[in-house]
């Protein structure tokens, strides 16, 4: 309703980003099937929508004291640049599920700008980048999705090795988790994390949820 009356990039971040909010939450448990590799990306394009989501609402915060006024330009809806950063259709395949192929290899075909945001201004702030939109778009189940800054809506803490930064432009190794290149690999899963509060939320629990997959913002 506030987009419509007052239409803004800041009103329409609100409404779209708590639908796709809303649906992470009430279909958490239908992650539970799916491959790591999907579990990985899951957690990847909701880190990445309110990392964009903060940028335009509270960019000192998202962007740190230099860039921060750039912010509002950067993240507005209609920017092309958005769109490119959000957007994995270039690095997944096109069919689902996704079987034979690691986390390793579907990085690798990204391109280095992506990888070089997300590991250097996302992850680094990713605690306060959740924080920030569970109440901004007053969705507090949002916290259960990072612990300790690392996302856990989907993809295990206990591998979290994966959120960090590699030496090089191929990564090609997870350095101190021995089990877990393997278990990419082979397509196990060990299922989410489970938080200790229903995953519900007030504005999903009146009807206002939707599919996570939200292909007018994030596309595959």
């Amino acid at each position: 309703m506030e987009f419509l009356s007052k239409p803004t990039p800041q009103s329409w971040y609100r409404a779209h980003n708590t639908s796709i909010a809303c649906g992470y939450i009430e279909y958490r448990d239908l992650s539970e099937t799916e491959l790591p590799v999907e579990k990985f990306f899951m957690d990847v394009t909701l880190a990445r929508v309110l990392f964009i989501h903060s940028i335009l609402m509270n960019p000192r915060s998202a962007l740190g004291p230099v860039f921060w006024p750039i912010g509002r330009i950067l993240a507005d809806p209609r920017s092309r640049g958005v769109d490119i950063y959000l957007s994995l259709r270039n690095i997944l395949p096109d069919t689902y599920p996704i079987a034979g192929q690691s986390i390793t290899e579907i990085l690798d075909a990204e391109n280095f700008a992506g990888r070089l945001i997300d590991y250097g201004i996302l992850l680094p702030r990713a605690q306060s980048l959740y924080e920030f939109a569970a109440t901004d778009l007053d969705e507090p189940h949002l916290r259960d999705f990072i612990e300790n800054g690392n996302p856990t809506y989907a993809w295990q803490y206990d591998d979290r090795d994966a959120w960090e930064p590699r030496r090089s432009r191929r990564l090609t190794t997870y350095p101190r988790s021995s089990n877990l290149h393997s278990k990419i690999g082979n397509g196990s899963s060990s299922g989410p994390a489970t938080p200790n509060q229903p995953w519900r939320s007030s504005l999903c629990d009146q009807g206002h949820s939707s599919p996570v997959s939200d292909q007018s913002l994030v596309q595959r």
